[in-house]
């Protein structure tokens, strides 16, 4: 019963779909063992370069050797006519100054996840 009201209602309303082109793929590369890919957000800059901004969770921004899996989010800039890209840049976006809590036994951003997720909003990456 439950699954023909959904029909019903489906056609009702009507049903926003999008195709999944998959003879035209980009793939994109990142830093192996680092979760690259864990988030993406896709978007054009005011000269309307397209870009993605993709989330590697296990990524280390920083040379602390002290500081274990912070995460990092990589920029990458896309070009259709490539099918492979491979010059995605660190962000290196640094939350705090190694702040390091007495009641903690490691450092503040030790698996912090940063990239885990991303949205657009008002042209703003958050």
């Amino acid at each position: 019963m439950t699954l023909n009201v959904v029909t019903v209602m489906m056609l009702v309303i009507g049903i926003n779909c999008f195709n999944i082109d998959t003879n035209n793929v980009v793939n994109i590369l990142g830093p192996e063992g680092t979760h690259f890919g864990y988030s993406a957000v896709m978007f054009s800059n005011e000269d309307s370069q397209n870009w993605v901004v993709v989330g590697a969770i296990k990524a280390n921004f920083t040379n602390n050797q002290n500081i274990k899996s912070p995460g990092n989010i990589f920029k990458c800039k896309l070009n259709f006519t490539q099918s492979t890209h491979d010059t995605c840049k660190p962000m290196d976006i640094r939350t705090n100054d190694n702040i390091r809590w007495p009641d903690l036994p490691g450092y503040e951003e030790d698996d912090e996840l940063l990239g885990a997720s991303m949205a657009i909003f008002d042209d703003t990456i958050i």
